[in-house]
């Protein structure tokens, strides 16, 4: 199979499913197609997502620096992401801590990644540290899944095949396990496993960075940490100014 996609494009396809995921949300109803849709593609995104932090990991100058850009986009995106949620201020400060936005998921994964490549640890210490990371994405948005997939994406970065088998057992078996017992019936969150879409692209990434010379790598670094809390916000501006 040839590969046809570079970094930028993965990017912008997340950004764009993303977004429109996030659309969804605020203006459809639940129980339209349109919504379904909408939520179904916007799945792909965080998958996509978590091959970055994998990625980014291993090529990054300074794990700690790509820590602390991640750890500040969380920190400035998560009023906006509590409002898009829930539609409203928090009601106190612990619940406000306990319902965090996506970007603290992709910190957790990022921390996992760097404790498990470090050699210095005992496994025992590299089982505790992890373990706390995954006990903290579970007050996240997409809890541990995340972190579970970056892991494998980062363990069989050389191995396509048994990376995508265990992409496909993390995607269908965590999910059951995590948000099923919150709906009434499968067919309510069945569009969550559009996730497994996200094969797609990534098995056509072909390692390149971006098509364009002027632009893309700064797009390419920061473009979706600025457009996250961004394109929130826009929404909510929106959703208030429409209804």
């Amino acid at each position: 199979m040839k590969k046809i996609l570079n970094r930028t494009f993965l990017k912008l396809l997340a950004i764009a499913a993303m977004t429109c995921d996030h659309a969804a949300l605020a203006f459809l109803s639940s129980d339209s197609v349109l919504y379904y849709l909408m939520r179904g593609f916007g799945r792909i995104t965080a998958p996509i997502m978590a091959f970055f932090i994998a990625e980014g990991f291993r090529h990054t100058k300074s794990r700690i620096k790509y820590l602390s850009r991640l750890g500040a986009f969380a920190l400035i995106s998560q009023p906006f992401y509590f409002m898009l949620v829930f539609s409203r201020i928090p009601n106190n400060t612990f619940e406000f801590v306990t319902n965090l936005n996506v970007m603290f998921t992709f910190c957790s994964s990022l921390a996992i990644l760097i404790i498990y490549e470090n050699h210095k640890f005992t496994i025992w210490l590299k089982v505790v540290l992890i373990g706390i990371c995954l006990v903290f994405s579970d007050i996240c948005d997409w809890s541990y899944i995340i972190p579970a997939w970056t892991l494998a994406f980062r363990i069989f970065r050389n191995k396509p095949l048994q990376r995508y088998i265990v992409f496909i057992i993390i995607s269908i078996l965590l999910p059951l396990q995590k948000y099923l017992p919150q709906f009434d019936n499968f067919q309510e969150y069945s569009y969550f496993f559009a996730v497994l879409l996200a094969i797609i692209p990534i098995s056509l990434y072909n390692g390149k960075k971006c098509a364009a010379r002027h632009g893309g790598k700064y797009l390419s670094k920061w473009g979706f940490y600025i457009y996250y809390p961004l394109h929130i916000g826009l929404i909510i501006l929106i959703k208030r100014a429409v209804g």
